[in-house]
């Protein structure tokens, strides 16, 4: 099971900031999948994942965003009430903090939750042991 990658880039809270790091992006034929961005008084974070996370990367270097890369787990839950709630409680009962998530879509169009957890593997083993689906990267 692979890891996917985010890209987190630092955004200046002035007008164009957003549109300057998507138009390169786009211009390269890089496609966002997932993206949140979260705002404070003078900077935002931009949190997204990406169809061509090599490309993408050599984008943001050649390009001089400051951005950083973390592994996140991509997992499929039903869409229903009281799914996002079963799997914070399989986290919490086993002391894994589910420190963000956002949604993204999958290559088929559906809704996938991108999720950062403080202990990536021991959640992915009780995500696989819970049965709950986690696409590939060639997935989203």
């Amino acid at each position: 099971m692979a890891s996917i990658i985010q890209f987190s880039a630092v955004l200046h809270n002035v007008p164009g900031t957003l549109s300057e790091i998507t138009r390169e992006l786009s211009y390269w034929g890089v496609n966002i999948k997932g993206i949140s961005v979260v705002e404070s008084e003078d900077y935002s974070i931009m949190r997204f994942v990406v169809d061509d996370p090599v490309k993408a990367e050599r984008i943001l270097k050649e390009k001089s965003f400051d951005y950083k890369k973390t592994d996140v787990i991509a997992m499929r839950i039903p869409h229903e009430p009281g799914a996002l709630s079963r799997v914070a409680n399989l986290m919490g009962d086993k002391n894994i903090n589910i420190q963000y998530l956002y949604l993204a879509v999958d290559i088929t169009g559906n809704a996938t939750l991108i999720v950062k957890f403080d202990k990536t593997e021991s959640a992915r083993l009780l995500l696989c042991e819970a049965g709950i689906e986690m696409p590939e990267p060639d997935e989203l």
